[in-house]
């Protein structure tokens, strides 16, 4: 198994949906990809030395926000290289609605995504907050999978979005 696979993730600490990240990354290097991880904030920890600097990507911002606009020169770079992706791997929603959205605007090359719900917004969030989480749904563009850590978490998914996101769910606890 050949290919280059993207992941992102906000930061390089190890909590549940980063520990994840890097889960997947370390079970693709094995399996022969080339894993390219782009951390979009607060720069190198140590935490992550499996890997060497042709495969990680410290965008160094201090704010998430501020490590997608980076990203988005990070993508350009690639896509004026001819660096396609073979997948992508995210787990947080924000992320998954950046790939699917550089996705959609030919930014970024990359044949299949997989996404990760990290959290259920509709149980936690309200007003403004929730709403922005709503439309970072819009832009989940066809995900190959998009992986739910439990049956509620897909069925929340499901009843709450007017289009879901994706036609295949995988249910994982």
């Amino acid at each position: 198994m050949k290919g280059n696979v993207l992941l992102i993730t906000p930061t390089a600490t190890l909590s549940g949906a980063e520990s994840t990240v890097k889960k997947v990354a370390l079970e693709l290097k094995r399996q022969g990809l080339k894993v390219h991880i782009v951390v979009l904030s607060k720069g190198d920890n140590g935490l992550w030395a499996e890997f060497d600097g042709e495969e990680m990507f410290f965008l160094n911002s201090s704010r998430e926000a501020l490590g997608f606009l980076k990203s988005i020169f990070l993508l350009i770079w690639w896509r004026i290289s001819g660096k396609r992706f073979r997948y992508s791997f995210t787990s947080h929603i924000h992320c998954n609605a950046f790939v699917g959205l550089a996705r959609m605007v030919k930014l970024l090359q990359c044949n299949e995504s997989v996404y990760r719900e990290s959290t259920i917004p509709f149980d936690w969030y309200k007003g403004a907050r929730l709403f922005s989480f709503k439309v970072m749904y819009k832009f989940y563009n066809h995900p190959k999978v998009l992986v739910c850590q439990t049956n509620e978490m897909k069925e929340e998914l499901i009843r709450n979005c007017a289009k879901p996101p994706c036609g295949k769910y995988q249910c994982s606890s």
